[in-house]
């Protein structure tokens, strides 16, 4: 599966729009603040038909987030708000521009329809309901919040049951005799399986694991499978 830097991006030359998001484009940014960026790529059919397709290219933290074409059209078809919003970005926040691009927003009116009362009533909606839980939260003390991170939400397929990445490390370290962590682990995508990845055993580098900081990653990280690699079997 080919897997996309965002300096690579740059390098090829596959960007056809970037721009400064977030605090920044709407004059709300403090000192201290990140620089968020989105942008649109589009990834050479050659590539597609030799390595597979890539949807979007992000680092970490997700500040900086680039969508190739296709994927871009999609969601800007069920009107998402995240999405939407890249075609009426101020001038000043636009850093990279294109032909193609201009094309597509030429017509940004036109993308504007109906669906935006459900794409984004349903974000708001969502919103609120995050404010009155936290507001619940607030009754509690802040030793007792505890903040989840993306291994709370890994689960591993057992027969007909699923059990927790971090149930299953505990277990595999017991049946073992090692001290594996998520970092001795890697993810590799499986075709045609949304979200359903194949996990092996790995010699640990520095970018390995199932995700890269389990305190900041927002996503998994997945990674070609090494030849000679142990597949994991519960």
């Amino acid at each position: 599966m080919k897997t996309y830097t965002i300096n690579e991006l740059h390098e090829k030359d596959l960007i056809i729009f970037e721009a400064v998001m977030g605090s920044h484009a709407y004059g709300t940014a403090l000192p201290t603040s990140d620089t968020d960026l989105r942008g649109v790529f589009m990834q050479p059919l050659e590539d597609i038909l030799e390595h597979g397709y890539v949807e979007q290219v992000a680092d970490d933290t997700n500040d900086i987030v680039y969508y190739e074409l296709k994927r871009f059209m999609s969601l800007i078809r069920t009107n998402n708000p995240a999405v939407l919003e890249l075609l009426f970005v101020p001038e000043d926040c636009i850093r990279t521009d294109s032909p193609m691009w201009r094309l597509i927003a030429e017509h940004s009116d036109k993308f504007l329809t109906k669906i935006c009362r459900y794409s984004f009533a349903g974000y708001a909606i969502d919103q609120i309901k995050k404010a009155k839980g936290y507001n619940k939260k607030m009754n509690w003390e802040e030793s007792k919040i505890t903040r989840q991170n993306v291994l709370d939400f890994c689960y591993i397929l057992d027969d007909e049951k699923t059990i927790s990445i971090r149930n299953f490390l505990r277990n595999w370290n017991i049946n073992k005799f090692d001290r594996d962590t998520q970092q001795d682990f890697g993810l590799a995508k499986i075709d045609h399986a949304h979200d359903i990845y194949v996990m092996y055993k790995i010699d640990r580098t520095e970018k390995s694991g199932i995700v890269s900081d389990p305190n900041t990653s927002n996503d998994v990280q997945l990674m070609s499978i090494p030849k000679y690699s142990k597949m994991v079997h519960i």
